[in-house]
């Protein structure tokens, strides 16, 4: 991955976080939060699966850990 990609990523990832909050406060119900999310993150790692396999583990692990620190994924779970 090439620092203008971690730049990208990054920026993109932080953008993320702030707004699976909004949308975790949003749609309480599981079965809304997950489309809603799904809607934010894919783009993020459509992107990071084209950068290369660095950048897609980069994205995975921090889309990870934002899904567990919203309670919305048990850590056991991690992909990464």
């Amino acid at each position: 991955m090439t620092p203008e990609q971690h730049r990208h990523l990054s920026s993109h990832l932080k953008t993320l976080e702030r707004q699976a909050a909004e949308v975790a406060q949003q749609h309480a119900d599981d079965a809304d939060f997950w489309p809603a999310f799904a809607s934010l993150a894919e783009p993020i790692e459509e992107y990071a699966g084209r950068a290369g396999d660095a950048a897609h583990e980069f994205a995975s692990t921090w889309i990870d850990e934002i899904l567990i620190r919203l309670g919305k994924m048990d850590p056991a779970h991690r992909q990464t």
